[in-house]
């Protein structure tokens, strides 16, 4: 997970988009959101089940709450465009990136140095717990993943059964992996929900490094190729 203190541009989208999912799951829906800001326009994007969703209400009731908000993004955050598609597909399928981050938790986003002409909020701020899942199953597969093998970055891509692929540059076979992986963890999401379920997700932006219920078990232990 990437870290942004509190005077970023990326701070308060991230902050603002999973306050806007919040709201979507008040009213019993799901979403997959991305909030995008251009210096004068709010631009939310994505799907969600609830038709003709307003978000107007909990953006400014969120400027009300943080005026700092307004410090770092200016006034045009209370204009918004909004194009939301229905939910169409909600099959839920892990397929990321996560990069080496030393001690601490793996990066899902890498930092990109060019200057930005558009701001948009992180992956999976904005997106129901339903779809946050996987990419936090991967997370928890890759803190141990990354360290096993020495690499700096791993892709997980699991779509179901035992169709997994792995790309990792490592000592390691690659099937040899693949194998080891698939005989260490059960990819059983519904299960792995419970760790979720009561979490803050607010939490992730404002305390990134604070303890994480899906990553305090370690299985290093059990990576074991010959």
């Amino acid at each position: 997970m990437r870290v942004y203190s509190e005077d970023s541009i990326q701070y308060w989208l991230n902050y603002l988009v999973e306050e806007i999912k919040n709201d979507v799951e008040s009213k019993n829906g799901k979403c997959k959101l991305q909030l995008s800001f251009t210096g004068n326009l709010i631009f939310l994007r994505g799907y969600s089940n609830i038709s003709n969703y307003e978000p107007q209400d909990t953006i400014n009731q969120f400027i009300d709450s943080h005026p700092k908000v307004l410090e770092i993004l200016g006034k045009g955050v209370r204009n918004s465009l909004i194009y939301l598609s229905e939910i169409k597909d909600e099959s839920i399928n892990l397929c990321h990136t996560y990069f080496y981050n030393e001690d601490k938790r793996p990066i899902i986003n890498p930092v990109h140095s060019e200057p930005k002409i558009i701001y948009t909020s992180d992956i999976p701020f904005g997106y129901s717990i339903d779809f946050k899942i996987p990419i936090y199953y991967g997370e928890f597969i890759a803190k141990d993943l990354l360290k096993f093998t020495r690499a700096q970055q791993v892709h997980i891509d699991f779509k179901g059964e035992e169709d997994l692929n792995i790309q990792v540059n490592s000592i390691y076979d690659k099937k040899d992996l693949e194998s080891c992986v698939l005989d260490i963890y059960d990819f059983n999401f519904e299960s792995f929900k419970d760790k979720l379920i009561d979490y803050d997700f607010i939490k992730e932006i404002t305390q990134p490094y604070s303890d994480k219920p899906w990553l305090s078990e370690s299985m290093l232990k059990e990576y074991i190729i010959f």
